[in-house]
């Protein structure tokens, strides 16, 4: 979370994983914790990093209260990134988030998905513009569609990334 510029400890605390892209030994206690997670899904919190999705939240708050759980709990370097911090040691690119502000035309974003899809049918290289993926991917449709999560800055963009 250096992007948050948060300590390695209040990333723990604070969000100890991200659903986006965790890895979970299996075992009966994780199907436990998974099985108890889905039954508080319905559990909205608009105040929390990303604003609330549900299931992210949900074994957040279950696993601040699990003082077994706390421990095991590690950080995997390039595991994940952001798809301004892709490097050659990457092993995923976490696409986040939904319910962006509309700022890309549906044209434009449906060209880019388009053309992503056509690089994975033909099994070449992925295009180099994952930043317009990523809004084209997580914008709302419309301009002033409910809910509007917010702009590149909420997610770690600035505007000057989308040119």
């Amino acid at each position: 979370m250096s992007e948050l510029n948060w300590t390695k400890e209040k990333c723990l605390l604070e969000m100890p994983l991200n659903t986006g892209v965790f890895l979970i030994r299996s075992t009966e206690r994780s199907k436990s914790l998974l099985n108890e997670a889905y039954k508080q899904r319905q559990r909205l919190f608009f105040n929390g990093v990303w604003n609330g999705i549900g299931e992210q939240e949900a074994l957040i708050s279950l696993l601040q209260k699990d003082n077994v759980a706390q421990p095991k709990i590690k950080y995997l370097k390039n595991l994940q990134c952001m798809p301004k911090a892709v490097s050659d040691n990457s092993l995923f690119i976490h696409f986040y988030g939904n319910g962006a502000t509309h700022i890309l035309s549906n044209k434009h974003a449906l060209e880019v998905i388009s053309s992503w899809a056509q690089a994975i049918q033909l099994g070449t290289a992925l295009p180099d513009n994952r930043i317009q993926f990523h809004w084209s991917c997580i914008q709302n449709k419309q301009p002033n569609m409910i809910p509007d999560r917010g702009g590149p800055e909420r997610f770690l963009y600035k505007d000057s990334d989308f040119c």
